[in-house]
């Protein structure tokens, strides 16, 4: 095809995408350029770039963490250069719309190589939220997507040279698709010595290992930082650990999906399947939507399910048919997120969550090759027909989109919606600079770093249990918290002051009634003791608040600390 004649199919494509789902991509820029509408995790991730003024260690203690442990050696660069040019809040939205757009060129330009189906892939990728979810607030996960996208194009392309970089890549901004990376690339190695005369295929091998070895010298360099950090805050938490740490185990911080034992491989294929097809925004037709059938989550399984049985097919055919080397190199990646996924669950936790492996992958996959899929089995017999065969593999895709499918999501991955609280974070920010705020976890005091620039003491969202002595020092916090919550003198909240330096408290006056929040184990049974304590007597903060309270919205109160009377 001529340059001529593939800008003007691009040009078509992208006037036809616009029209489709121009409104909801514009209103989701302007969204994520709000200042109270982010992405969750942001307020981990994002928080140790603000440069917050911390005076005391305790402040700077869970950013330092997070830094240190969590965010991988080429995000750090990275915000850690923007720094110098912009706001970091405001550079992590520029970065998950960069990451978006080069993953859309790389999953058409995957597609359009392998089938010509490029749009019918890209109307997929717009149609669902899961991939602009995962990449808002520009995290480590928001690489992942773009570099996995990057795997299948080189396999699609037959460039091995790019899997070395984006190897490398992976395990600079985010280690799952490094390793997944690292995994393909040995694979497709294995694979294609079949095709090598024996005579030199020692040598190859040899060559290869090689490689394969100075990829994983360079991997574990820049992830070893991270590895000798990660002492510092305890051992890894197993789940031999549980009984000490049940913060980790049922019932703890983590949800079902997140902690042994793990969902089983078919219902993790599914459950990525449903969320890669299920649309979001505005159905494209209502009266040819499905979303609203009883059914529905029924006949969307069988979508899924169809589309992993196409894509199985056309291996086979390819196979058998000894053809459409590409599309065999493209199915290299699903035993490579698989053995990932199983490795992960051999040695969990280190490998960090084993689902990780199949959510960056198996969507990747589904978009890209169904449809080619269906090319590829249709091709021999409309062979010279080649606008035919586009129209017949483009129908079901079409189809598809109108039974499930959306004209894009406007929120999507602006899971943080903090707007009806902006005079609360206002007046918070006019604190002294360095000031420590606590607050209950869940509650106002989630967004205070991140919107208020104030360290605080502890936080549901930063509560994480992976390391033995972090997971100890949010355990000395939250029972002081509890303490000093529900304490019937000043006292427990002047232990709070003086011996965590907390300046500031937020609290819920609801608590003290008719609605006490609740947490995880083991500080449920900590809450529940300290309620029963203390049953039918008035708390110490419900009767004096008014004489600590600096701002008040609804139930919500702040109270200054220093304004505690004396022993």
């Amino acid at each position: 095809m001529t340059p001529g004649r593939l800008a003007v199919q691009v040009g078509a494509a992208l006037l036809i995408l616009g029209a489709l789902f121009g409104t909801a991509y514009v209103q989701g820029v302007q969204n994520a350029f709000h200042p109270f509408l982010f992405a969750d995790d942001a307020r981990q991730q994002i928080v140790p770039f603000l440069n917050i003024e911390s005076s005391t260690p305790v402040a700077a203690y869970t950013p330092q963490y997070y830094q240190k442990v969590f965010i991988p050696a080429g995000v750090r660069f990275l915000y850690e250069t923007l720094a110098g040019f912009s706001d970091p809040a405001f550079a992590s939205v520029v970065v998950s719309y960069f990451l978006f757009f080069i993953f859309c060129s790389l999953m058409g330009a995957s597609a359009y190589r392998l089938s010509g189906t490029g749009f019918a892939t890209l109307i997929l990728a717009l149609s669902s939220d899961l991939f602009l979810e995962r990449m808002m607030g520009g995290l480590p996960r928001s690489f992942a997507y773009p570099i996995l996208a990057g795997a299948l194009a080189a396999l699609v392309y037959g460039r091995a040279g790019w899997l070395v970089v984006l190897t490398i890549l992976g395990f600079a901004f985010y280690p799952v698709a490094g390793v997944v990376c690292g995994l393909t690339y040995a694979l497709w190695s294995l694979l294609s010595l079949k095709d090598v005369e024996s005579g030199i295929r020692i040598r190859k091998i040899l060559n290869r290992i090689r490689w394969l070895g100075a990829i994983l010298f360079v991997s574990l360099a820049m992830t070893f930082p991270q590895l000798i950090a990660s002492g510092d805050y305890g051992s890894r938490i197993t789940q031999a650990m549980w009984n000490e740490f049940p913060e980790a185990g049922e019932g703890g911080r983590y949800g079902a999906n997140d902690r042994p034992p793990y969902p089983g491989l078919i219902a993790t294929l599914q459950d990525m399947g449903v969320a890669t097809l299920d649309g979001s925004g505005y159905a494209p037709v209502p009266f040819l939507s499905l979303k609203d059938n009883e059914s529905y989550s029924t006949i969307l399984t069988v979508f899924v399910w169809l589309a992993f049985a196409v894509i199985a097919v056309g291996g086979v055919f390819a196979l058998v048919r000894k053809t459409h080397t590409s599309y065999l190199r493209g199915l290299i990646l699903l035993p490579a997120s698989l053995l990932g996924y199983f490795l992960a669950l051999v040695f969990d936790p280190y490998l960090f969550l084993p689902e990780r492996y199949l959510l960056y992958t198996i969507p990747v996959l589904l978009i890209v090759l169904a449809p080619s899929a269906i090319v590829l089995l249709l091709q021999d017999r409309m062979r010279d027909k080649s606008f035919v065969l586009h129209a017949s593999s483009f129908a079901p895709v079409f189809a598809l989109w109108l039974a499930v499918g959306g004209t894009g999501n406007n929120m999507a991955g602006l899971t943080v919606r903090a707007e009806a609280w902006k005079p609360f974070y206002e007046a918070l920010e006019n604190l002294p600079k360095g000031s420590l705020i606590a607050g209950w976890p869940g509650g106002l005091v989630e967004n205070v770093p991140y919107l208020s620039r104030r360290p605080i003491l502890i936080s549901y969202e930063t509560h994480q249990v992976f390391h033995s002595e972090y997971a100890l020092e949010m355990r000395r916090r939250m029972n002081a918290l509890i303490t000093a919550y529900w304490a019937q003198s000043a006292s427990a909240l002047r232990e709070l002051r003086d011996d965590y330096d907390v300046d500031y408290l937020i609290v819920d006056l609801q608590h003290f009634s008719s609605n006490p929040p609740g947490y995880f184990k083991p500080f449920d049974a900590t809450i529940e003791a300290a309620l029963t304590r203390n049953e039918n007597r008035p708390f110490y903060i419900e009767r004096r608040y008014s004489e600590m309270a600096l701002f008040q919205m609804g139930t919500q109160t702040l109270l200054d600390l220093h304004k505690l009377p004396t022993e």
